[in-house]
């Protein structure tokens, strides 16, 4: 096998795929990631709470939130690198405690059977246990935006 083979397959395992399908109009998934007052109520995973210091989601603008646990918080920041409205949303993704920055992609298209589809393309991870620690932490973070979404729908 080439190197470049080698490398390529290296990478695809370490890159995170997510999806899920959200129950609301894709202007309204929209809104839900990148409306500051909306993002603080479901940017963590269960049993954690979303701090919110910084989030314009516009391209070059940087964010800062915080995942708040118990005492602790653990605090992960970037800049939105592609921002096209109610389709694609990508930034970087650094946490205060670790050198790795990596990047993150969130793809808004029509459900199959209604709602909004959104995927997470998430990848540059140097070991395939670095990509399930955040695989983990992504489907928490998916959980709490269902629900938050589901929430307001039966509201409304």
């Amino acid at each position: 096998m080439s190197s470049t083979s080698s490398r390529s397959g290296m990478l695809k395992t370490r890159k995170l795929e997510l999806e899920r399908t959200l129950p609301c109009t894709r202007e309204e998934a929209w809104a839900w990631w990148t409306e500051p007052s909306r993002v603080e109520k479901w940017f963590a995973p269960p049993g954690f709470r979303c701090k919110l210091m910084q989030w314009y989601a516009e391209e070059d603008e940087r964010y800062r939130v915080g995942m708040q646990g118990g005492k602790d918080t653990f605090w992960v920041s970037g800049t939105f690198d592609t921002v096209h409205e109610q389709h694609v949303l990508a930034f970087t993704w650094k946490w205060d405690h670790d050198e790795l920055e990596t990047l993150a992609q969130i793809t808004f298209t029509e459900g199959e059977e209604g709602g909004t589809r959104i995927l997470l393309d998430h990848g540059g991870f140097p070991s395939r246990e670095s990509r399930e620690h955040h695989a983990s932490g992504w489907v928490g973070i998916f959980t709490t935006l269902q629900r938050v979404v589901i929430a307001a729908a039966l509201a409304d």
